[in-house]
């Protein structure tokens, strides 16, 4: 539905059948049950039985009130659907997780997703941050680092690290690596610590036994001297 305002008559007063636009005279005749095409960015859609008038000599279309009122409601609603198509559009793009592009912008754990099945209707902040990481991806090495086990219980938080970068699934896989590899060396190492142990412990028994063995056999064992007067 095409609308715009005459700038040249604002204020006038514009005679019955005259058109706001162009000012014709007698020019605007009625229309009823037309179909019009409201589009958003790559939405359509259609709205039957709009009603109202039209210029016969420049073609402009004044819908009446109810017309519009039902123009502007399927307007806002394709505002609405185009808003969250972009922001999972980019948050794909920049591979974030729903929960942790909830935390990039202070929204809660579900709130990003209330955001792309327009539950929620995002602040002007999250769009605006949102277009702006879409043409400049870059910039999210700017932000805080986000833990990529926000949302998992299970999973251990990551020390911050000194470049603020957000960490995607394969540095979370190779950190995950890494902390296989080093809880396989600590128990190689423990396993070996154990084991010199014992050898020594084993060590130090055999040698306590050799200080402290019986005589040989065949040495006569000396005889404890008897007081006299007794045998």
């Amino acid at each position: 539905m095409n609308k715009r305002d005459n700038e040249g008559n604002a204020g006038a007063v514009l005679a019955a059948g005259q058109c706001p636009a162009c000012g014709s005279l007698q020019a605007l005749v009625a229309y009823r049950d037309e179909t019009e095409t409201v589009r958003v960015g790559d939405l359509a859609q259609e709205i039957h039985g709009m009603a109202g008038e039209r210029c016969r000599v420049c073609g402009e279309a004044f819908a009446d009130s109810d017309s519009t009122a039902r123009w502007s409601t399927v307007a806002n609603a394709l505002v609405a659907r185009s808003r969250s198509n972009n922001l999972r559009r980019t948050r794909l793009k920049l591979r974030l997780t729903q929960v942790q592009a909830g935390l990039l912008t202070g929204g809660g754990h579900n709130g990003f997703s209330r955001y792309e099945t327009g539950k929620a209707q995002p602040s002007p902040a999250v769009v605006n941050l949102f277009s702006l990481l879409d043409k400049h991806p870059q910039l999210l090495r700017e932000l805080p680092a986000i833990d990529v086990t926000a949302g998992n219980k299970r999973a251990r938080p990551i020390e911050a690290t000194g470049t603020k970068t957000v960490a995607t699934g394969k540095r979370l896989r190779g950190l995950r690596a890494a902390q296989r590899q080093k809880q396989l060396a600590t128990a190689q190492a423990t396993a070996k610590k154990k084991k010199a142990d014992e050898a020594q412990a084993v060590n130090v028994l055999v040698a306590a036994k050799k200080k402290g063995s019986s005589p040989k056999a065949g040495t006569p064992t000396p005889r404890r001297p008897v007081a006299p007067g007794r045998r």
